[in-house]
């Protein structure tokens, strides 16, 4: 017969194991920042995703790009890749791409403010399990905010003296 301290183990393994089954989504949206370029401008621009490495922190490594997806690490977050996969006058869609730990989807929203600016933010959606959520929810909205200011500045006007 098992001991108590045996089935208190198996029975914390198979919750553990039947919640790592449940999925919830995570849907996360970034900053909101004024850019100084029009929806065409910013869809140029990220449409070749070489230039998306512009955009990243100093910390990313493992760089690789073509003009359609790029992969690159990310310290305490691991492998994220994305793919450019269509595009409308307010959304540029793009998606995961090669090995990431889950399947996801970003959205580039972008809305004419006029005067030749756009409001800009990103949109991260992705189904994780409820563990994966609480430990990437923070760190990925940062990231997505970080880039969504990262485009803010690269189209800012220089400042005049």
């Amino acid at each position: 017969m098992p001991s108590n301290e045996s089935l208190a183990i198996r029975l914390l393994s198979s919750f553990f194991v039947a919640l790592s089954n449940f999925m919830a989504n995570l849907s996360i949206d970034s900053e909101k920042a004024v850019v100084a370029a029009s929806p065409d401008t910013i869809y140029t621009f990220l449409s070749d995703m070489n230039n998306f490495k512009e955009l990243m922190p100093s910390s990313v490594s493992q760089w690789e790009s073509t003009k359609e997806h790029c992969t690159f690490k990310i310290p305490g977050m691991g492998t994220i890749g994305l793919k450019l996969v269509s595009h409308d006058e307010q959304h540029i869609r793009l998606s995961s791409y090669g090995p990431v730990m889950f399947p996801f989807e970003l959205v580039v929203n972008m809305h004419p403010e006029g005067s030749g600016k756009t409001i800009t933010f990103m949109t991260f959606n992705a189904d994780v399990n409820p563990m994966m959520k609480m430990m990437i929810e923070k760190p990925i909205g940062n990231f997505f905010s970080y880039l969504t200011r990262s485009l803010q500045k690269k189209f800012d006007p220089p400042a005049t003296a």
